[in-house]
């Protein structure tokens, strides 16, 4: 997918009743990612996905349903996986991520991040994750693994803590100083800086 809307036509082609067109909208969201070796991006698209998963069953489904059931309407028992733990277990990934890089900023720093995320979610922890996975090949030496409403994705964790860390282009920078709001030229500092304060949905410190 690439984030297109399309739309068919009903009734014919393009017939009209009473002044208004009939037709049906096809929202096409961008794909949800596993290759052979999936990396950070492919884990940050992935919380994209699940996230939007989580909204459109929350409010597709679970909304219909209460309201069926508000108005005494009998309906089927209807079951879907809950993204909401998915997303929480990426949201402390990257909060691991954030905190590993600032304690160990070296090329061990990737092995760091992924013995603390098998020791705070792995099967061997105190709270194991239900979504976190040691993957079988490798032994989890160089990986973990997320299961998502898709299926289960292995992630190798090598360039996780540099890819984390980033950097604003220039040419944004240049455009805060330029803009037109007073408040964007005067808080330019803390917008560029303070990274760590713009999380994302379900990114949270770990228990």
């Amino acid at each position: 997918g690439g984030g297109e809307a399309g739309g068919g036509g009903g009734g014919g082609d393009g017939d009209e009743e009473g002044g208004a067109r009939r037709g049906i909208g096809i929202l096409d969201i961008y794909g949800f990612e596993s290759f052979a070796v999936s990396g950070f991006e492919q884990l940050l698209i992935n919380l994209a996905n699940e996230t939007l998963q989580q909204h459109f069953n929350e409010h597709i489904i679970g909304r219909e349903v209460r309201l069926y059931g508000e108005e005494g309407i009998a309906t089927p028992h209807v079951e879907w996986l809950d993204s909401a733990p998915a997303v929480q277990l990426i949201g402390r990934i990257l909060s691991a991520t954030d905190d590993t890089w600032r304690l160990a900023q070296d090329s061990a720093a990737d092995q760091h991040l992924l013995q603390s995320l098998h020791a705070t979610h792995g099967p061997r922890a105190a709270s194991p994750h239900p979504r976190y996975r040691v993957p079988r090949i490798g032994g989890g030496r160089s990986n973990f693994a997320v299961q998502h409403y898709a299926e289960e994705v292995p992630y190798q964790v090598a360039g996780f803590c540099k890819k984390n860390k980033g950097s604003l282009s220039h040419d944004l920078r240049r455009l805060l100083s330029s803009a037109a709001s007073p408040w964007l030229r005067d808080n330019q500092s803390h917008l560029l800086g303070e990274a760590h304060a713009r999380q994302p949905p379900g990114r949270e410190a770990a228990a």
